[in-house]
């Protein structure tokens, strides 16, 4: 008998099958090591701000905003020479068959909000504003691909938009929240 080789046919089977799953369970174990480090974040915690405000040229306050805490823009205040303005609309909350119905009365409606202005890939915070009464925002931010969504802690109400801004233009953009209800 010879060191090194296996004679018995039965044998070899039992060695290359035994390699096999030997080698696919490390292999798997691997991956499923490296994709939890990986995925691995730190969560922030929650800024909170406090309650002071400020009163706007024409009348209106408006608060501080996470995370940094600073006062948001007063309505018309031009920080930049670019970024992003619009209105914020709800859709009303009329169902199915009785919107058809009642169409003047399910006109989405203005919203005013708290917002976050986040990178494309959602890495990087880079703004937050409010909306007015009204529905109308502007908030000054550097060119780039964003995503608007909402700060407000209505579960109830998803917001979100997408922006592409352009050096030295803003870019209108209609943020259209949804309640849910159909």
């Amino acid at each position: 008998m010879e060191f090194g080789y296996l004679n018995n046919k039965s044998q070899r089977g039992f060695v290359n099958t035994t390699t096999i799953v030997a080698v696919v369970t490390v292999i798997v174990l691997g991956g499923i090591l490296a994709s939890k480090i990986a995925v691995r974040k730190v969560e922030k915690e929650p800024v909170y701000c406090t309650q002071d405000l400020k009163q706007c040229p024409d009348g209106s306050y408006i608060g501080r905003i996470p995370p940094n805490c600073e006062f948001a823009a007063c309505q018309g205040e031009i920080i930049g020479r670019s970024g992003i303005f619009g209105k914020v609309l709800v859709a009303t909350q009329c169902p199915g068959p009785a919107r058809s119905e009642m169409e003047e009365e399910c006109v989405d409606q203005p919203y005013k909000g708290t917002f976050i202005v986040m990178t494309q890939d959602r890495e990087r915070q880079v703004a937050s504003f409010q909306s007015d009464s009204k529905g109308e925002f502007r908030v000054s931010v550097p060119p780039g691909e964003y995503i608007i969504t909402s700060l407000d802690s209505q579960p109830s109400i998803f917001c979100r938009a997408y922006a592409q801004v352009e050096p030295d233009k803003f870019t209108e953009v209609k943020v259209r929240c949804d309640t849910g209800v159909r």
